[in-house]
C-alpha cells in the first residue's frame, strides 16, 4: 500500500481535483451503469434484436460529448420527420 501511495502521489491532488469539480470516486459511474441496467432489465422490455440497447448508450455518450454529436444524430437519425430523406405522410397527404 505504502508503495502505491508513493508511486502515485502525483495523481492524488484531491484539494485541486476539488477545485476544479471532477469527480472523486467512481460512484458516479456505478450509479449510471446502474441505472443503464434498471432500464434495460425492466418490467415489459423487449431487447431481442440486440440495436435498442446499443442505440441508447450511442445517445447517452452523445449528450455528454461537449461536440455537436447530439445535434447532428437528432438531425440525421431515421424516423426524423424533418430530415430530407424522410416522406413526410402528413404533409404529402395535405399537398395532395
Amino acid at each position: 500500500t505504502i508503495t502505491y501511495l508513493e508511486n502515485n502521489q502525483s495523481r492524488m491532488d484531491y484539494p485541486r481535483y476539488r477545485r476544479e469539480g471532477l469527480p472523486m470516486t467512481s460512484a458516479h459511474m456505478e450509479s449510471f451503469v446502474k441505472e443503464i441496467g434498471y432500464r434495460v432489465k425492466g418490467t415489459e422490455k423487449f431487447w431481442n434484436d440486440g440495436r435498442t440497447a446499443e442505440a441508447m448508450l450511442q445517445i447517452r455518450a452523445a449528450v455528454l460529448c461537449e461536440d455537436d454529436r447530439l445535434d447532428s444524430h437528432l438531425r440525421n437519425r431515421p424516423g426524423n420527420p424533418f430530415h430530407p430523406n424522410v416522406k413526410n405522410s402528413l404533409a404529402t397527404n395535405l399537398a395532395a
